[in-house]
């Protein structure tokens, strides 16, 4: 498993590189695939950004089929405080700001360090909740533009934009006051109100008809056991703190030839899909952009 050190405190910070292999083929390569013998330097890599209480392992389900059967290249971050990776470095000390930049500048880091397939490096960025914002923000801080230059598309799941609480100039989703509440939660018994985060995260009914027990211990061993306690709550002050409504107009100004596929499930209370999506797509004008609505399925379901 690879490992970078943060440019801002020199953290440790860890990703897995998927990289589909020629021998012995993948199990079950899909019939539409091209290039099943031989490297596919044309397909783009997908850099996945997970979102909150989680790290990249939240994507396994999917990142293993996608890279065997359908020969992508997958590039799994954790960030800062969860998975493998570090919430402080060394210099931490006299670093006292981690805030979305921080986690953006990380990201772009990664994406730098690792060793793409294609010779192009070109990727999709695969963004869930907060991980959306975090690309958005990624290549926006890149003054260079390589970053927004490699990138060919991005997919936010149940986006989290422009901002997860209720604001003066976005009057839907759950007030500040929800969030203390949830803050003072974790702070006193971080295991149990993580517990309860999942019937809003995933949806109560979900854990009825379509997520396992184990599916279920699994995300609830990733938020409690593997996340370090300090960036569960940190995370949460850091994605209330800016509304990223105007990195999202600079984004669709700058870098209007990226497309952008939003999927978002019609019970997201927390960014309701008559709003929020909305919001975000008018914000990125881009003909080849497309919100699709999963009927049922709540945030990140």
């Amino acid at each position: 498993m690879p490992y970078v050190k943060s440019k801002y405190d020199g953290a440790m910070l860890s990703y897995r590189n998927y990289v589909p292999q020629l021998s012995p083929l993948g199990f079950r390569i899909d019939d539409t695939t091209t290039s099943q013998t031989k490297p596919n330097n044309h397909k783009p890599a997908l850099v996945f950004s997970a979102g909150w209480p989680f790290s990249s392992h939240m994507y396994n389900v999917i990142a293993t089929p996608l890279c065997e059967s359908y020969r992508y290249q997958c590039i799994l971050p954790d960030r800062r405080g969860f998975g493998k990776s570090e919430w402080s470095g060394p210099d931490s000390a006299t670093k006292s700001s981690i805030d979305y930049s921080v986690f953006a500048d990380d990201l772009g880091h990664i994406v730098d360090s690792a060793e793409f397939a294609s010779g192009q490096g070109g990727f999709v960025g695969i963004g869930t909740s907060l991980g959306c914002g975090e690309i958005v923000q990624m290549i926006i801080n890149d003054s260079t533009g390589a970053l927004g230059r490699r990138c060919k598309g991005l997919v936010f799941l149940c986006s989290s934009l422009p901002i997860p609480m209720q604001t003066e100039s976005k009057p839907w989703g759950p007030p500040r006051a929800y969030w203390d509440d949830l803050l003072s939660r974790i702070r006193q018994n971080s295991g149990e109100a993580l517990q309860s985060c999942m019937d809003v995260i995933f949806g109560a009914s979900a854990f009825q008809n379509t997520m396992t027990h184990h599916e279920r211990a699994r995300f609830e061993r990733m938020a409690i056991a593997e996340a370090d306690p300090m960036a569960v709550e940190r995370t949460v002050q850091i994605f209330l703190d800016r509304d990223l409504t105007d990195s999202l107009r600079e984004f669709g100004e700058k870098w209007c030839d990226i497309p952008v596929l939003m999927l978002h499930g019609s019970e997201d209370l927390a960014n309701p899909v008559d709003r929020s999506p909305a919001y975000v797509m008018n914000l990125l004008p881009n003909s080849d952009s497309e919100l699709k609505v999963y009927e049922g399925s709540a945030h990140d379901r």
